[in-house]
């Protein structure tokens, strides 16, 4: 019995990124660090994962959100989360 369900649970975490990955279109960039995804007509805040930027009230603040701006508004962007933090914002990797 433990030989059949082994298989089945490796398939699953094999599986599971792309089971809980999304995609969507980058309609915001908050701050340095946070961005709003739509995906199937809804707006999600995304935490980007890794990634520590100074608040926008902070010394370069602005300038780290026209960056990050410049790199991602408009586009079309993978989202592999790994849960959400204390502000209640999906923690993920953003892939272009």
């Amino acid at each position: 019995m433990t030989l059949r369900v082994l298989p089945l649970a490796l398939l699953f975490l094999l599986n599971s990124a792309e089971v809980f990955s999304f995609g969507g279109e980058v309609v915001r960039v908050l701050e340095g660090g946070t961005i709003e995804v739509v995906r199937l007509g809804k707006t999600q805040r995304i935490h980007l994962h890794g990634l520590d930027c100074p608040e926008k009230d902070q010394p370069y603040g602005d300038d780290v959100k026209e960056a990050i701006s410049a790199l991602v508004f408009a586009m079309e962007v993978t989202i592999e989360p790994y849960g959400k933090d204390k502000y209640g914002r999906i923690m993920a990797d953003v892939l272009l």
